[in-house]
């Protein structure tokens, strides 16, 4: 990050929430003959668009996916949750921030205990970037939204899927940014995933309060080359809170 300003993408797959990006389409929501109707004719054009098949030949394959969407609805919404699964792995890119820096927990979790770096960005500037398809606050429930099929590919759907989280990561206050590939990006180590940043898109760097003092003039020296401000957290006195003093 600080030697390259190198962002990384990852695929919902290597995020640490089980739930996370990974609420398919609601297949019981397809409740109407019109409505199924609808969805596979959408699946078919999709999956054969290059094949030429007369009208009978596509109504009557229509008519059979139909038929399992009322009659053997849980198969398919199983096989619908997997390839929505492979497909937003292999197509969507996240970065995770938080708004709270003071996060005692947040520190513990992500910051090797206090013994890491907190980077500050400026959000504005990344969300102006045009390095993302979008960016915004997760919004935090006791309920996972409901996916309309007929809408799964709008980008307010892939939205809903992308910053549902469970209640339990409220205190996080996360603000991810995400970004929609038009192609496949299988591979955790692609270099697709990466985005590299001006220096003025970082604000500043936080040093934990057990980073090591060895390693302080190291950050200094390269931040101070990029006029980037440095600061180290300290317990206050009379509180569980921490504040930070600048140190460059």
């Amino acid at each position: 990050m600080l030697l390259k300003n190198e962002l990384y993408l990852s695929p919902p797959n290597s995020l640490n929430d089980i739930f996370d990006c990974k609420i398919p389409p609601n297949l019981s929501l397809l409740n109407t003959d019109k409505k199924r109707w609808e969805y596979a004719e959408r699946i078919f054009n999709r999956s054969f668009k290059n094949l030429n098949k007369s009208n009978n030949i596509k109504n009557k394959l229509i008519e059979e996916y139909c038929d399992k969407l009322k009659n053997n609805i849980k198969k398919e919404q199983n096989l619908i949750s997997q390839i929505t699964l492979d497909t937003q792995n292999n197509m969507l890119g996240i970065i995770s921030f938080s708004y709270n820096w003071k996060n005692n927990l947040m520190w513990s979790h992500y910051g090797d205990v206090h013994k890491g770096v907190c980077y500050g960005f400026n959000r504005v500037k990344l969300e102006k970037s045009k390095l993302f398809t979008c960016g915004g606050s997760v919004c935090y429930s006791n309920h996972i939204p409901e996916i309309n099929p007929l809408e799964a590919e709008k980008l307010e759907t892939i939205a809903l899927q992308a910053y549902y989280k469970s209640i339990d990561w409220k205190y996080e206050q996360e603000y991810r940014l995400v970004k929609i590939f038009d192609y496949n990006v299988e591979n955790l180590n692609s270099e697709k995933r990466k985005v590299h940043i001006p220096n003025d898109y970082i604000s500043e760097i936080i040093l934990g309060n057990n980073f090591p003092d060895k390693e302080i003039k190291k950050i200094l020296t390269i931040a101070n080359k990029k006029n980037i401000k440095v600061y180290k957290t300290e317990k206050e006195e009379k509180s569980f809170r921490l504040s930070k003093i600048q140190i460059n």
